[in-house]
Order: C-alpha cells, then structure tokens, then sequence
C-alpha cells in the first residue's frame, strides 16, 4: 500500500533529524565488502545498494482512477506521523 505523494531519502532522513552522507558508489561497495570480509556486520550486502539507489516506486493512480479511493494522510503526513509516535512512546 502506498500514499499518496513521495518522499525522497533527504526527506526521510530530515524527518528523523539526520544527515545524509554522501559517498561514491565504488567508495561504498569497498567500504561494505570490508566490512563483511571480518564480519564487522552482516545485514547490509553490496546488493542492497541497488535498493537504495533505485527505490521502487509505488504509484496509487490506477487505485484512486479505477475505484475512486483517495487517501487521508499523505505518505510524507504518514511517515512524519509514525516518526511523532515512535519518539512519543
């Protein structure tokens, strides 16, 4: 399911009161291939970063078009929301 609009990773990462770093790809790939190598870390392979730099993109047009359905919240109205509740617990 998604909402309607988008919401970049810059966007995201204001939202949570971070900052972006930005590497070069190949930088990246080294530094996590390293860092699988010891077993510094396991839960971010190289092919993650496909993910990221090519997020998949959700459209709710044919939704809205075909049954008239219109969400409440924006997705950026949804993602702010949940990071208000997750610092408010």
């Amino acid at each position: 399911m998604a909402g309607e609009g988008e919401l970049r990773y810059s966007e995201v990462a204001g939202l949570v009161g971070k900052r972006l770093l930005r590497l070069p790809d190949r930088l990246l790939k080294f530094l996590i291939h390293m860092s699988w190598a010891p077993h510094l870390q396991s839960e971010s392979p190289v092919s993650g970063l496909e993910f990221v730099k090519y997020p998949p993109v959700v459209s709710t047009d044919k939704l809205a078009k075909e049954t008239g359905f219109r969400f409440q919240y924006s997705t950026k109205e949804a993602f702010s929301s949940f990071v208000y509740a997750v610092r408010n617990q």
